[in-house]
């Protein structure tokens, strides 16, 4: 899905991007309530539509960090996947549904070389464990410790982190070795 976007720049500012159902169910008042308990001179991003958009637009107002950018196409979506610093999926490991499926957006994150800080979602294989960063603690203080962590990182080890994820994602997770082990567990 990114073979048509070049390489990016990263943003001037630390980003953290978060792009698709802007709703409780994916947790993105806690991620927004815990991004602002931050003190840090990054931004959040967001992307998409959902029940929490007013939510998160009211927030932008108290919160210049905050920026809201609705429904997009595809491809400024993608973009800015790799423009970012760090992408986050915050799906709460309470809801059974995470736990019995995998979000395919977690793979399409990953393949974009841009680390990912998630939930660990008992959908999510343990072989995908090392190449993200994960939110243990689900609450707002947990989230906002985690980002902090997370964004303090050196730029190298990000980067680096991201380009394992996207080794990964692209080289063992796509379509020829996904058929290969279905037709292999098949036999």
């Amino acid at each position: 899905i990114f073979d048509d976007i070049p390489d990016q720049e990263k943003y001037p500012r630390k980003t953290i991007v978060y792009g698709g159902n802007l709703s409780r169910l994916y947790g993105i008042q806690n991620l927004v309530k815990g991004f602002m308990q931050t003190d840090l001179d990054a931004e959040l991003h967001l992307y998409g539509a959902g029940g929490d958009a007013a939510f998160i637009e009211e927030c932008a107002k108290k919160d210049s960090r905050i920026k809201f950018f609705g429904r997009v196409d595809r491809k400024t979506l993608l973009v800015a996947l790799k423009k970012a610093h760090l992408l986050v999926v915050n799906k709460p490991t309470a809801d059974d549904y995470s736990n019995y499926s995998f979000s395919s957006k977690i793979l399409e994150y990953m393949a974009s070389g841009t680390p990912l800080l998630t939930t660990k979602v008992g959908g999510m294989p343990e072989e995908y464990w090392k190449y993200c960063y994960f939110i243990v603690d689900e609450t707002c203080d947990g989230i906002a410790q985690t980002i902090k962590s997370v964004m303090e990182k050196t730029a190298e080890e990000l980067r680096n982190k991201g380009v394992r994820a996207r080794k990964f994602a692209i080289e063992q997770k796509n379509c020829f070795t996904m058929v290969k082990e279905i037709t292999d567990f098949l036999k």
